[in-house]
């Protein structure tokens, strides 16, 4: 997991987004000031406040960026027309991968997401049922294959890839209301 930004051509803004994975993989996302990240993009506060509206906006445009390269770099690893068994293995071992790359940025990214406010919990949301969806892409291409595999449910593409997350997994999209496992 990478912000692809090592070229300083690059626009500021991802000068930006770069500069605040580096601060939150120093610091931590919670202690991260505006100052650690814009030293770390090599660029001014007031260039910051040009394309920020704070750090937490800045977190959600990282969080997003990496999410849309992991997600990539997953699609990329997988060979459709190799055994179901063999793409499983590929997109598992790119996650994993992109995940082990900046293990602080990742720790952050999973569980100091709320210190970013509502947004970035909403786009959380948004990752992860994109992760399904790729998810459930993945086994309906191995059925092609292997006709007898079971279908995979959005519920449990989403318990796939968010289960560590029960709350998120139980919450009934149609209403925004939470369902907690006590009362389901």
């Amino acid at each position: 997991m990478q912000v692809q930004t090592q070229n300083l051509s690059l626009s500021p803004r991802l000068q930006l987004v770069e500069g605040l994975c580096m601060a939150v993989e120093q610091r931590g996302l919670a202690a991260a000031r505006i100052a650690d990240i814009v030293r770390h993009a090599r660029v001014s506060k007031r260039t910051f406040y040009e394309h920020f509206r704070d750090k937490a906006s800045c977190f959600v445009e990282a969080y997003r960026e990496l999410a849309r390269q992991t997600m990539e770099q997953i699609a990329a690893s997988v060979d459709v027309s190799a055994p179901w068994q063999q793409q499983i293995e590929a997109a598992l071992g790119a996650y994993f991968a992109a995940l082990d790359a900046r293990p602080k940025l990742t720790r952050a990214f999973f569980l100091e997401i709320h210190v970013a406010g509502a947004g970035a919990i909403s786009l959380r949301r948004e990752v992860l049922e994109r992760f399904a969806d790729l998810t459930m892409r993945f086994v309906t291409l191995a059925r092609k294959q292997k006709p007898e595999l079971r279908p995979l449910t959005p519920l449990m593409a989403t318990a796939i890839v968010g289960g560590e997350h029960p709350g998120e997994v139980f919450a009934d999209r149609s209403t925004k209301s939470h369902r907690h496992l006590g009362n389901a």
